[in-house]
């Protein structure tokens, strides 16, 4: 168990959310390889910024920047994502932003926040699952992120669950 906010969260139900985050990545790759046309595949990163706050929501129970209007968050994701992938931008938490609180600050493990803020642009501190494709890189496809949460999930004692002191 661990406490999340004013709640304590079980392995149980944390593992149960990891495991809807797969399923939600899964089919959105489904997806786009069914309808794969060069519009669609042109902004990979967009979708993986899109997927993050998506995925921010299934475990904090709130968009990751609550405060922000829809035009300041347009402007969050094209400064973190350049047009061409070879001058990806990584930036800090936004201090301006006061409203991002990272998972790992409501209780979530490492690794989930770690998965997390890097589809947001956010920079941390890289666990092995949240990195095993590079560290401090940014994911590239919706495959690294289904990669990461079936790691998680096939070995949650290593990556989701706090050791029994």
């Amino acid at each position: 168990s661990r406490e999340v906010g004013q709640t304590t969260i079980s392995n149980s139900v944390l593992i149960q959310r990891v495991r809807l985050a797969y399923d939600a990545i899964r089919a959105t790759r489904e997806m786009r390889l069914i309808g794969s046309d060069a519009a669609e595949k042109q902004d990979e990163r967009r979708v993986l910024f899109d997927l993050g706050k998506e995925l921010y929501e299934l475990f904090a129970g709130r968009p990751p920047f609550e405060d922000s209007s829809e035009t300041e968050e347009k402007k969050h994701a094209s400064d973190i994502y350049d047009s061409s992938p070879s001058k990806k931008k990584r930036e800090q938490p936004s201090r301006q932003n006061a409203s991002y609180v990272p998972l790992v600050d409501l209780g979530f493990p490492t690794s989930v926040d770690n998965l997390v803020s890097n589809l947001l642009g956010i920079d941390t501190i890289l666990s092995a699952a949240a990195s095993h494709h590079g560290a401090n890189q940014q994911y590239r496809s919706i495959q690294e992120v289904e990669e990461d949460l079936r790691l998680m999930i096939t070995d949650p004692e290593r990556f989701l669950y706090e050791p029994d002191l």
